[in-house]
């Protein structure tokens, strides 16, 4: 078994793992018994997340990732250990159920096409206007 295929299987498996945590942090948002803390955790760990200000500055080599790396998914695990765990399981169920129903949708090539054929027109459109001005 060459490398690739040992590396795109864990990638793939821990890309698989991080949507089903993702998922489930989104259910347990929307949850109408999820604690009033569990919610402010999550809140602020999206708030933190897409917040251009960081406690270290991403430009600095690995120091600048490395707060995400550390505080992001302990503000994860903090949600989940103050969240009830029958909700915990409810929503990790739902977020399992979602993921295998995604697994089965087939992708819309015709759709695809349909976006390239119109990005192609625009590309020509605009090249068409520039020539005007050039």
């Amino acid at each position: 078994m060459s490398l690739r295929k040992v590396f795109g299987k864990k990638i793939e498996s821990i890309l698989q793992w991080l949507w089903l945590n993702v998922k489930t942090l989104q259910n347990i948002l929307e949850h109408s018994q999820t604690p009033l803390i569990s919610k402010a955790i999550c809140f602020f760990a999206v708030a933190y997340a897409l917040s251009p200000i960081d406690l270290i500055p991403d430009f600095i080599p690995i120091l600048g990732y490395l707060d995400e790396l550390i505080i992001l998914p302990a503000l994860v695990v903090l949600a989940v250990r103050f969240t009830p765990a029958d909700i915990v399981y409810q929503c990790r169920l739902k977020a399992s159920e979602s993921m295998s129903a995604a697994e089965k949708n087939t992708p819309s090539y015709f759709g695809l096409m349909i976006i390239l054929f119109i990005w192609l027109l625009l590309m020509i459109g605009c090249l068409e206007i520039i020539k005007i001005y050039l």
